[in-house]
């Protein structure tokens, strides 16, 4: 036995075998004179496109052409008319066929518009009404925070609320119970006390009612004892007005008449610059009205009004000189109305400021209870540095005011 390589293809390697018989192999199975395992090429004479290998009775091999009419089916038909047989079926066949499809599909439509319609209102009652951003399951779902388990969840904070309700339910029984008793137990006292406060109220009205007659009895006696009392003095003042108004014009007719004759001896007393004013107890008492204005004496006139009593005065005091009010420290000053005492201007009245300031003499206390007021601007320097403000002398040292006054 000859064995030997041949290359069928470019990419194929079989085993070539020549047996015994004369019989060539092509791979490893023997059982057939030639066996190809792969592709096979044959370069015989006459080979092209869609031709058919024809042997002839004797084995030998060639290309041919074979037409549908050469070809037996096996029913006494040749291949054409067989094609044309089974294509003429095949019309009826296919028409049967199309029918059934049109119906199908007509059927199948009117399955799909009942199915799509049965899911829109399954869909429709599903949402039922339900929010725009709720009515999806995914929306639902991150409603409830994606938690599978929200329905467990649920249920046992429910029963939890639910025992804590009934724990809480028992508690508010208990305190009702107890709330109601002692409602109960103040409404008893309350009773009681309205009671005891009505007996009281009672006793009281009576106790009143007892002192009010007793009270209207008094004041209808006062009343009486009253009227017989005006009756009384209405006579009196009936017999004796005239006889008074006739003495009291006389008493004062008497009094005008020296008041005009103290006056006459005053007005003869101005020659001499000094003026004593004593009237009845030493007062001096003028009425001029709205306007009454005083001038006695000039600025170097003594005056002395009313001493050692009380000197009043109601309206303006105009004192152009020195003048003494009161004779001792028990005197008192009383002013009524408005006060004005020295104004210093800094800048024209600088000599005064200059005596204020005279050391010995604040030392001697020769300042010492006096007051100006200083109209001006504030001072860098000196006593008296703050302007428009009071200054008052007090054991040798002057002393501004802490407030301002305007002029």
């Amino acid at each position: 036995m000859a064995k030997g390589l041949a290359v069928i293809s470019g990419s194929s390697t079989v085993v070539f075998k020549a047996l015994e018989n004369g019989n060539i192999t092509l791979g490893q199975d023997i059982a057939a004179n030639v066996v190809v395992s792969g592709s096979l090429k044959l370069q015989v004479s006459g080979y092209a496109a869609d031709k058919f290998l024809m042997s002839d009775a004797e084995g030998n091999a060639t290309w041919v052409t074979i037409q549908a009419s050469q070809i037996d089916t096996g029913n006494g038909q040749d291949l054409e008319a067989r094609l044309s047989s089974i294509e003429a079926g095949n019309g009826s066949d296919v028409a049967s066929l199309e029918t059934r499809l049109s119906a199908e599909e007509s059927t199948s439509r009117a399955a799909e518009s009942s199915l799509e319609s049965k899911i829109s209102t399954e869909i429709s009652a599903l949402v039922d009404g339900a929010p725009e951003v709720l009515d999806t399951l995914n929306e639902l779902a991150a409603a409830l925070s994606d938690n599978p388990n929200f329905a467990t969840d649920v249920f046992s904070g429910q029963a939890s609320l639910t025992a804590r309700v009934s724990g809480e339910e028992s508690v508010r029984a208990s305190a009702d119970s107890s709330l109601e008793g002692k409602i109960s137990s103040e409404e008893s006292v309350r009773a009681s006390a309205d009671s005891s406060l009505e007996g009281k109220i009672s006793s009281e009205e009576s106790v009143r009612a007892s002192a009010d007659s007793s009270l209207e009895s008094r004041l209808s006696s006062e009343e009486s004892v009253r009227a017989s009392a005006d009756a009384s003095l209405e006579a009196k003042i009936s017999s004796g007005l005239d006889d008074g108004l006739s003495a009291e014009a006389s008493v004062r007719a008497s009094a005008d008449a020296s008041l005009e004759a103290k006056i006459d001896a005053d007005v003869s007393a101005l020659a001499d610059n000094t003026i004593t004013v004593n009237g009845t107890a030493n007062e001096l008492e003028v009425d001029g009205g709205l306007q009454a204005v005083i001038t006695l004496g000039d600025a170097s006139s003594t005056i002395t009004l009313g001493l050692p009593d009380d000197v009043v005065v109601s309206n303006s005091l105009t004192v152009n000189g020195d003048a003494t009010l009161g004779d001792s420290t028990a005197d008192q000053l009383t002013i009524n109305a408005k006060m004005r005492v020295t104004l210093v201007d800094r800048v024209a009245d600088a000599g005064v400021l200059t005596s204020y300031s005279d050391s010995a003499a604040l030392a001697a206390g020769d300042f010492d209870g006096h007051m100006f007021y200083l109209k001006g601007d504030n001072a860098a320097s000196g006593m008296f540095q703050q302007g428009n403000k009071w200054y008052f002398c007090e054991g040798g040292v002057w002393h501004s005011s802490f407030f301002y006054v305007g002029v």
